[in-house]
């Protein structure tokens, strides 16, 4: 069958919210059962009449290795599900896809969505995470040594509400230091931000932690680390719309063992965890490239991805109180009905007997 209906999107309040953000339709029969599998969960049998679930995603990062081994290997097959990545440029475009009936499942920040749901323009539950720890960090010129020393010193961020300054504004105010004391100047794009502390066009900046090997090899000085300072602030989860959980459960708990036994591979398997980070970061990056081992030992260590893809509560709670003290919350939501884990539970189920953790 087509696409649902589109209906009316409030997109400018929709895109506000999705700031927020760090920033995958179902059609066919109903899922199947396992296929058969060999060694190391791979599969080898073939499965007939897979459900078709649409995911709309951002782009390969450093983090593939993880988030993206279950496409890669095609594990969703044993689980009866077929994945059709729909994949946009930026994290605005999630929660208006969701909202128009475009794709049945999202991977972001539940910033955007939360925001949505509170409005009345969606209906929708967060189901699990492929990543929920965040990979976040600010970075000064040289001689800025201390967090303290930033004071009445320029800071490349994004808009008032926009997860750059967010970050940093939260990390700061747990050191003491009164964000009023920072010059944030709004540079949207992370690698122009980035570039610009190398250039001097600011004294620092809050940006994805994946550029942690190049602040080094350009000699800034790291000042802190989100996974170290804010833990519960979270990156991805899935999320998914309430009227494609309701025709197709087996789907979504397909798609997310196939997601949990990607994950799953991919600690078990770092080299070739590596050699996909380095095919979807592309150009001449090998798995042995900093970019792709520090990331690697990121997720590794800070224990940003986990073996049965859930997020823990406190971190949609920590999350909810960030929302409304921005102003993209009026109210605290019902977070026990917003998170339904009955999917993924499932799905770990269907997982420990094809890929115990």
């Amino acid at each position: 069958m087509g696409d649902p209906p589109k209906k009316h999107i409030n997109l400018k309040t929709s895109l506000v919210a999705a700031v927020l953000l760090m920033t995958v339709s179902a059609c066919g029969g109903a899922a199947g059962g396992s296929a058969a599998t060999g060694a190391g969960g791979t599969n080898t049998g073939r499965q007939e009449h897979l459900t078709t679930v649409t995911v709309g995603q951002l782009p390969a990062n450093a983090a593939a290795g993880f988030i993206r081994m279950g496409e890669a290997k095609d594990f969703f097959k044993n689980y009866g599900v077929k994945v059709s990545a729909k994949v946009v440029p930026n994290a605005t475009e999630l929660t208006p896809s969701l909202i128009a009936g475009a794709v049945d499942i999202i991977e972001e920040s539940p910033g955007a969505a939360m925001t949505a749901i509170q409005k009345g323009e969606l209906k929708a539950k967060i189901i699990g995470s492929d990543m929920p720890g965040l990979p976040w960090m600010i970075v000064a010129k040289p001689s800025i040594k201390t967090l303290a020393e930033l004071k009445g010193h320029s800071m490349g961020v994004s808009s008032s509400t926009g997860a750059p300054r967010v970050i940093a504004e939260l990390i700061l105010e747990k050191h003491g230091i009164n964000p009023s004391s920072i010059k944030f100047v709004n540079t949207a794009a992370n690698a122009q931000r980035f570039e610009e502390v190398i250039e001097g066009a600011v004294d620092s900046a809050s940006v994805p932690s994946d550029f942690l090997p190049q602040a080094k090899k350009a000699g800034l000085s790291v000042l802190a680390l989100s996974a170290h300072e804010i833990p519960l602030y979270p990156r991805f989860t899935f999320i998914a719309r309430t009227s494609f959980l309701d025709a197709h459960p087996k789907a979504a708990i397909g798609f997310l063992a196939g997601v949990i036994q990607g994950e799953r591979y991919a600690f078990d398997h770092p080299q070739q965890a590596k050699e996909l980070a380095a095919k979807a970061l592309g150009g001449k990056t090998t798995a042995s490239s900093p970019s792709v081992v520090d990331m690697y030992n990121q997720i590794v260590k800070d224990k940003l991805v986990n073996r049965n893809g859930s997020i823990p509560m406190s971190m949609l709670q920590y999350l909810q109180k960030v929302l409304l003290k921005v102003g993209l919350l009026q109210k605290p939501l019902n977070l026990s009905t917003l998170y339904d884990d009955q999917y993924r539970q499932k799905a770990v189920a269907l997982v420990n007997k094809i890929y115990p953790s």
